[in-house]
């Protein structure tokens, strides 16, 4: 099975969005952050809270990964976390060990 680029990715992302209208005012609407990754951990969508936590504007995220805001001795347990979401189709961060810190800005 062929795996999709990000900008493919994004591409159908926005053409969704097109179709149901509905769905930017529910994201927006979310009080906590909702943030959409890619396999590779990429950023494809995340909501005014989600921008608000990290500290990083939309622009800043495109070309960052999860990977790239989280603290150095978190890492190995948001891998753990994604490779367990992965394998499972569920995800639940309580299982992650406790919540993960994120970097801030250089």
């Amino acid at each position: 099975m062929k795996s999709s680029s990000l900008k493919e990715i994004r591409m159908k992302v926005k053409g969704l969005e097109k179709k149901a209208p509905l769905q930017a005012p529910i994201l927006e609407a979310i009080r906590d952050p909702f943030i959409i990754l890619s396999q590779k951990g990429e950023f494809i969508k995340v909501n005014p809270k989600g921008l608000e936590i990290l500290g990083y504007s939309w622009e800043e995220l495109q070309k960052m990964a999860l990977i790239d805001v989280v603290v150095q001795e978190d890492h190995g347990n948001i891998l753990h976390g994604c490779r367990r979401t992965m394998a499972t189709s569920s995800m639940d961060v309580r299982r992650w060990g406790r919540e993960e810190r994120f970097t801030s800005r250089p």
